[in-house]
């Protein structure tokens, strides 16, 4: 079947039967939701024996179709969609998805609208702020409907600054403080959890005090850290890799009910609107 034929074939058998389980086996990328990818479960045959088992981060580093039918390493244009959120780099597109997916799970179950609908709409990185503009031209030009997202601290906005003068997408390019102008968020990264942040914090620092801790633990959380610890300059790029490390082994924590998941609803959501506005100006204009 083609593939836009096997997307309508999973959107209407939700339809269909949605307060039923629907099983299938699939090799096929365009079967797996990925708004849900929980549901999602990995077969393998070691020496003769069929296991089965959820996806971990091993099975999805390591098996190329999972890996790309659960929307990982969307870096590159080939793995573009409809839809695209281009963001600053990894840490940021990671934790914007894994809002995504936390929230959209609640949305299926009490039958809303998701945040951000991400079997139509990629979230990925291009490997710094400066690659932003180029990433979102490009990707405009073939077709596709796109938006630069950069962070809203003096280095993202002096590139969102120089990003807009592209004329023709200028509204394409928009940053963190214009979807949530009274909070202190700065960076998708300041959307991590206040206890996984804590967590990792602690195991990198186990040393640090609970007076410390709480100032670093507020918004904008990785400035804090910077400012509270004293962090010079060449060690502020390996401090964050190993929290990092932390933060992603322990994201499974991640809390729905954290006052967090209301500013990351916002930002997913805003996303979600101005791509559908791009959308509709589109369309006027054929």
């Amino acid at each position: 079947m083609h593939p836009g034929g096997q997307k309508e074939l999973r959107v209407r058998l939700g339809r269909l039967v949605p307060d039923n389980q629907i099983v299938y086996a699939t090799q096929s990328p365009f079967l797996v939701d990925r708004n849900d990818w929980g549901g999602v479960r990995f077969f393998k045959k070691v020496k003769g024996e069929t296991s089965i088992s959820l996806p971990s981060k091993e099975d999805v580093e390591n098996d190329e179709l999972l890996r790309h039918s659960l929307g990982f390493t969307l870096a590159d244009v080939g793995q573009a969609n409809e839809f695209n959120v281009v963001t600053e780099g990894f840490t940021d597109s990671f934790i914007l998805l894994e809002w995504a997916r936390s929230l959209n799970k609640q949305s299926i179950k009490q039958k809303k609208l998701a945040s951000i609908d991400l079997n139509k709409t990629s979230i990925f990185d291009k490997h710094g702020r400066g690659s932003i503009r180029k990433g979102v031209t490009e990707l405009e030009a073939s077709g596709l409907i796109a938006i630069g997202l950069f962070d809203s601290d003096p280095e993202g906005q002096v590139s969102l600054t120089e990003a807009k003068k592209n004329r023709i997408l200028s509204n394409h390019f928009i940053s963190y403080q214009d979807f949530l102008k009274k909070s202190k968020v700065k960076t998708a990264e300041d959307l991590v959890p206040q206890n996984v942040f804590e967590k990792a914090c602690k195991k990198v620092f186990p040393k640090i005090n609970d007076e410390d801790l709480k100032k670093i633990n507020q918004n904008p959380k990785w400035q804090n850290l910077y400012k509270t610890l004293k962090v010079k300059d060449v060690d502020k790029r390996n401090i964050k890799e190993k929290l990092w490390e932390e933060i992603i082994e322990n994201i499974k924590d991640l809390d729905i009910d954290a006052s967090e998941a209301e500013y990351a609803q916002k930002v997913l959501e805003s996303c979600r609107d101005l791509l559908n506005k791009i959308y509709e100006e589109r369309q006027k204009s054929i």
